[in-house]
């Protein structure tokens, strides 16, 4: 003979008590296991550890169907339903000598279900925020590198401009030495540029330092054209990669 459980109490009694020695209640239909027969009181219930480790508790309580939690999208609805049902599944799926001890054990998946949980969200929010802040603050410093930039040509934009107002506004340069044209010596290189070189037509080409927008060096050209009034204008180009075309664009 075998011992089963009080489908009242779910304390262990002899198969063959008609009634529970401990809480009198009759015994109908009891089974030795949680495989079969009613499930006792104590053992429904929502489970959190099946809800928040769902497809982990599921290997730990040979819940199965539970691995459907793994599957993208579909995963969700499964820890909500092992939540639910959970419980049951795990009361059938495994031999339990007691109520009791079911309840042990779920309430200790349940404990650590909501430690990692707790662990979790806040590791979540620093990651969300720190995919927000770090190409935020990338962008600022690329955009402070850029700026830097435009104002180291300032001095060449404004000399093509003068020499435009005195030869009718061209900017065709009539010296072999295009900066001497200019009546300036070339730009020392900054942190920012490794050159800056001035074409016949006085077209600034910047060629930017690795680092300031993307890791390898790219260029940034600036381009006059004749204006009213005898003036010029600058159109400006990049084959930088982001964010420098946004930045630059701004500049004309």
């Amino acid at each position: 003979m075998s011992m089963v459980y009080c489908r009242a109490c779910g304390k262990e009694i002899h198969e063959t008590a008609p009634t529970c020695p401990h809480c009198g209640a009759a015994q109908i239909g009891v089974t030795a296991t949680g495989a079969d027969g009613d499930i006792p009181a104590g053992v429904k219930g929502w489970s959190w550890g099946a809800f928040l480790l769902n497809w982990i508790w599921a290997i730990g309580n040979q819940t199965w169907i539970g691995l459907i939690a793994i599957i993208p999208y579909v995963g969700f609805i499964m820890a909500i339903v092992l939540g639910f049902k959970g419980r049951e599944w795990a009361w059938k799926a495994k031999k339990w000598e007691s109520v009791e001890e079911f309840n042990r054990v779920q309430k200790k998946w349940s404990f650590w279900g909501v430690v990692i949980s707790l662990v979790m969200i806040p590791i979540a929010v620093i990651g969300i925020l720190a995919a927000i802040a770090i190409p935020a603050y990338s962008d600022y410093v690329a955009k402070a590198k850029l700026v830097n930039i435009n104002m180291a040509v300032q001095p060449a934009k404004l000399a093509v401009a003068m020499y435009a107002q005195d030869h009718n506004g061209s900017t065709n340069l009539l010296y072999s030495d295009n900066w001497a044209a200019l009546g300036m010596s070339p730009p020392t290189a900054t942190a920012e540029t490794t050159s800056i070189s001035l074409s016949p037509a006085g077209a600034i080409a910047v060629e930017v330092a690795p680092g300031v927008s993307g890791n390898q060096s790219c260029r940034i050209i600036f381009t006059p054209s004749p204006a009213m009034a005898g003036g010029i204008a600058w159109y400006i180009d990049t084959n930088c990669p982001p964010p420098a075309p946004t930045i630059v664009s701004r500049w004309n």
